[in-house]
């Protein structure tokens, strides 16, 4: 018997611009868009500053929906990235035969870290503090779910 690994996104973002030009296509014609989709590189710099909690499966639905808003326009991001003066971050659950419960709770908690984190500056104890748990938790859940901690400057 073999074992693959094939490593997180998160392990590979330097394969995202590859993985985005080969979805985008596919999802435009999906989507029966008239014009060719044109990916800007502060896009394509939003999407490898982020860690990808979901995967590539994630990837896929922050690129649709963002296809989806962004109509005839330019592309804007929608989804987690698309936070910014005056918008709210939107997490998307759709529950399909693929994941589990643990896995959907899993993204949610991941989404809501990662809010509270960039909302926080990066401090995981006022990004705890806004989550109503210890910082403490904050490093626990950041470690099962695999995700870059903040500097631990951030906060006593």
């Amino acid at each position: 018997m073999f074992l693959i690994r094939v490593p997180p996104l998160r392990e590979r973002l330097e394969d995202l611009p590859i993985l985005v030009n080969q979805l985008l296509p596919s999802l435009a014609v999906a989507l029966q868009l008239k014009k060719p989709v044109e990916l800007r590189q502060d896009i394509l710099a939003q999407l490898q500053n982020y860690s990808w909690p979901g995967n590539i499966r994630e990837l896929r639905n922050v690129l649709e929906s963002s296809l989806i808003v962004s109509e005839a326009g330019p592309m804007r991001l929608d989804g987690p990235l698309s936070t910014g003066p005056g918008k709210q971050p939107a997490l998307t659950i759709r529950p399909d035969s693929d994941r589990t419960l643990n896995q959907i709770v899993d993204e949610v908690m991941s989404f809501l870290i990662t809010y509270a984190l960039n909302q926080a500056d990066q401090n995981a104890r006022e990004a705890a503090r806004r989550l109503g748990i210890s910082r403490d938790s904050i490093y626990r859940h950041l470690k099962k779910l695999h995700m870059k901690p903040p500097k631990r400057g951030n906060g006593p």
